[in-house]
């Protein structure tokens, strides 16, 4: 199987969610194994019939350098798990040996100042930057994260492509221009890569709603990393408006 290894410290269940999506509406059978239930789905792994396998790939413990990759999506290098890497320098030298072993191509964040840095050691890479840095491959813009689904355009090639999600937070418009990378860098049609990371409804665990009573609406959300957690805070600030906001912390 060609993997498709989706690492970083944020939105890998999320991202890899919606490259298995996106592959599934533009008629591809991949294999997969995600880190949450896909929502639509009801299911976190599955055997397909297609050459593509795609997988969260761990980054806590270094076990993402075990696999035979052909292309690494890197959301993120926020710094987490310096209690098995001991320092930032050693967390990034980790994902540049994960990327340089990607044997087709590299998806790569262009915000994120870690993802930035590790694309600086990567030597004779193909590489495919998502954000909303000028210059990215993926360039990102027009967020609107005021609602319960984020919309925002994405220019890709001298063409500019609209998308609105059904899950909120400029977060997943920056996965989404992340999980469109890789399949544009796979050479799928632009337009209808997007169409189908549109469709994604969530995974478990990833501001996931429970339930309404008596207007309250109740989420779950896995967040615990402190850039996480304000991710979460902003997609529910979002959703509820000028309503009250009870968060509960486990």
């Amino acid at each position: 199987k060609r993997v498709i290894a989706v690492a970083g410290a944020h939105g890998k269940t999320t991202s890899t969610g919606m490259v298995i999506t996106g592959l599934l509406r533009l008629g591809v059978d991949p294999s997969f194994v995600n880190g949450g239930v896909i929502a639509e789905l009801g299911a976190s792994s599955a055997s397909g019939k297609d050459d593509l396998f795609v997988i969260e790939a761990d980054e806590s413990d270094g076990s993402f350098l075990h696999y035979e990759t052909a292309v690494a999506l890197i959301t993120n290098v926020d710094p987490d798990h310096l209690d098995h890497y001991g320092s930032l320098e050693a967390f990034e030298a980790e994902f540049a040996k994960f990327a340089s072993g990607a044997k087709e191509f590299v998806a790569i964040s262009s915000d994120d100042p870690g993802a930035v840095r590790v694309s600086g050691l990567l030597q004779g890479k193909r590489m495919l930057t998502f954000g909303q840095a000028p210059g990215s491959t993926v360039r990102l813009f027009d967020v609107d994260a005021s609602g319960a689904r984020v919309s925002f355009k994405v220019e890709f090639d001298s063409q500019v492509f609209e998308a609105k999600l059904n899950i909120p937070g400029l977060h997943n418009a920056i996965n989404a221009a992340g999980a469109f990378a890789v399949l544009v860098g796979l050479g799928f049609d632009p337009a209808k890569s997007l169409a189908g990371i549109e469709t994604f409804r969530g995974t478990e665990r990833r501001f996931e709603l429970h339930g309404e009573e008596r207007g309250v609406s109740v989420y779950d959300d896995f967040a615990h990393h402190p850039t996480e957690v304000a991710a979460a805070l902003s997609a529910a600030r979002a959703v509820v408006g000028s309503g009250q906001l009870i968060t509960v912390f486990q």
